[in-house]
């Protein structure tokens, strides 16, 4: 099963842009479709793209 990227953002209260951004760079690991403007992923991806994208979120930002 197929889940639009936003409405995982939406169900999981992370931001929607943010989510989508770090899903389509990270197309390949998480197994993303298109279906027009909207990236998918699949049911058995969902829980670890959320996972990572919240670990990436908490780390510190360093300016070079």
């Amino acid at each position: 099963m197929w889940n639009p990227v936003e409405t995982v953002a939406k169900n999981r209260k992370v931001d929607v842009n943010e989510l989508v951004e770090f899903a389509t760079k990270n197309e390949a690991k998480y197994g993303i479709a298109f279906e027009g403007e909207h990236a998918l992923v699949n049911t058995w991806h969902v829980d670890q793209l959320v996972i990572d994208f919240k670990a990436l979120a908490a780390l510190p930002i360093t300016e070079k």
